[in-house]
């Protein structure tokens, strides 16, 4: 009786786009860094270069997002009627997302200077070093948020609020709930925006939150806005790669399963 023919061996498919939301991410996020540095010592390589930092990070900003949308599609329709597994993943996306805001939370006194501008106010909540506190009439309650934990803890939640709501939507409609980022992710940080209040646009725009204000506010001015979106990217970044990754092993655990399969001969 002749021997079934041995099995081959060939590595998981991994889709080109996952591959280069991977190496897109961190160029994105170290884009935008080069241009706020550059901005920072006055355009030392000439207003060129940093006009072209600027329009490439315009070029990437655009390729994550949309290639997310992309990847995000083929994940809902994995997690279609799979409520266990869109949890784990749900977890694996989010984690990243909130220890991204307790740094941003922790290293505050570090940058919320540094990326104010002539509009755009950022609080230390270090009442010495704050310059913007007495022109901000919402500052004593934001400050009270921020030294009790309260916008801490809300702005790492909202992370999982987003991506969980996703998720269900996937479990029940699978890959027709694409839109839901595109069309109910301004809206669910607006109205967000209005209950906590941690950033007022008076005469500027005064800024208690950690990123909820940043993705809102990138997000409503397409092309680049300053300095909205050096923190919108590390977000974008972060859930992109983070849903790359998570595919990917989705797709090496299911190719692994298949090769594991009774009646299969290993060679």
């Amino acid at each position: 009786m002749d021997r079934p023919a041995p099995r081959i061996h060939r590595p998981p498919r991994v889709g080109l786009l996952r591959i280069a939301l991977l190496i897109a991410c961190p160029l994105l996020v170290a884009l935008n860094f080069l241009h706020h540095r550059s901005t920072e010592l006055g355009d030392p390589l000439g207003v060129h270069v940093d006009t072209g930092l600027v329009l490439a990070a315009i070029a990437l900003k655009w390729f994550v997002l949309v290639g997310s949308v992309m990847v995000l599609r083929s994940w809902l329709e994995a997690i279609q009627g799979r409520p266990k597994q869109a949890t784990f993943e749900v977890l694996a996306m989010g984690l990243p997302l909130v220890l991204l805001t307790l740094v941003l939370a922790v290293t505050r006194v570090h940058w919320a200077y540094r990326l104010s501008n002539g509009s755009e106010k950022y609080h230390s909540f270090v009442s010495a070093d704050d310059t913007f506190a007495v022109q901000d009439a919402n500052y004593s309650r934001v400050s009270w948020l921020w030294q009790h934990g309260v916008t801490q803890i809300a702005e790492s939640l909202l992370v999982f609020l987003v991506i969980s709501a996703l998720a269900m939507l996937g479990v029940f409609l699978g890959r027709r709930a694409w839109w839901f980022p595109v069309v109910a992710l301004p809206g669910i940080l607006g109205v967000y925006s209005l209950l906590f209040g941690l950033f007022v646009i008076d005469f500027d725009v005064f800024h208690g939150d950690i990123w909820s204000g940043a993705v809102l506010l990138d997000l409503l001015c397409p092309p680049y806005v300053e300095p909205y979106s050096l923190i919108a990217s590390l977000y974008y970044a972060t859930f992109a790669a983070s849903l790359a990754w998570v595919t990917i092993c989705r797709g090496r655990l299911r190719s692994a399963q298949i090769e594991g399969a009774p009646g299969a001969i290993d060679s």
